[in-house]
Formats: C-alpha cells, structure tokens, sequence
C-alpha cells in the first residue's frame, strides 16, 4: 500500500472547515445572546424608570411625600425599590454572564475537539507511513 499525502490533507482541511464553521456559528450565536441581552437589560432599565415616578405620585397622593414631608414609610418603599432594581439588574447580569461562559465552553470544546481530530488523523498518517517503510524494508530485503 503506497502513502497518498493528499488523502490525509483532504481530511485535515475538512477538519479545519468544519471547526471553522461551527465556531463561526458558536461566536455569532453570541453576539445574538448578547445584543437580545443588551435589548432586555435596556426593557428593564425603562421598567423601573417608569415605576419609580408612579410609586413617587402613590405616595405624594397619600401626603406621605413632599417638598416639606418625607414619612418613613416613603423612605422605606423607595429602599425597598433600589434594593429590588439592584436585585433584579444583578440578576439578569449574572445571568447574562453565566450565559457568555456556556459560549466559551463551546468554543474550548470546539478547539479540544478540533486538536483531537487532528492529532488523530497525524498518528493515522504516521502509522501508514510507518507501514509502507515497513513493506518497502521486506521488499527490499526480499530482492537483495
């Protein structure tokens, strides 16, 4: 059996294309995630803009807030609204960047998966080589 190079490179760039490919779509799933992200952290910012005002007008409604009164009841439900707009925000960020790692995980299982690919096709194309070397030795050794 004769080594034919050309069969192993075929592969290796089929490799390389079908990596390049899947990590083209990983990273464009990506800036998807990203941009729906940006999108909904924006929608939730907006949310509690337009809270904020409506809580502020309940109370001034009820003389509980003024220029000249401010109850403790007011102060407490504005706490409450900031710790609960911080609360949500880390959330949604956490979760932004837990959802960021899961593509980094894929792009480090691609290029593992790609290196594995291509050491085993470099240790197939050793042993053929090895074997041809073996079979050229025994005809040689046949003919002397």
């Amino acid at each position: 059996m004769a080594y034919d190079p050309s069969v192993y490179e075929s592969r290796r760039r089929g490799y390389s294309e079908n990596y390049a490919a899947t990590a083209a779509a990983n990273q464009y799933s990506r800036t998807l995630a990203q941009q729906r992200g940006a999108r909904q952290r924006m929608q939730a910012l907006r949310q509690y803009e337009t809270a904020q005002p409506q809580l502020v007008r309940a109370y001034s409604q009820r003389n509980l807030v003024s220029p000249s009164v401010r109850s403790g009841l007011f102060s407490r439900a504005m706490q409450e609204f900031g710790s609960e707009r911080a609360r949500g925000l880390s959330e949604f960020d956490l979760g932004q960047a837990e959802q960021m790692r899961g593509f980094d995980l894929e792009d480090a299982r691609l290029l593992q998966q790609y290196r594995a690919a291509l050491g085993d096709l470099e240790a197939e194309k050793a042993r053929e080589i090895a074997d041809a070397a073996r079979q050229l030795f025994a005809f040689r050794a046949g003919a002397a």
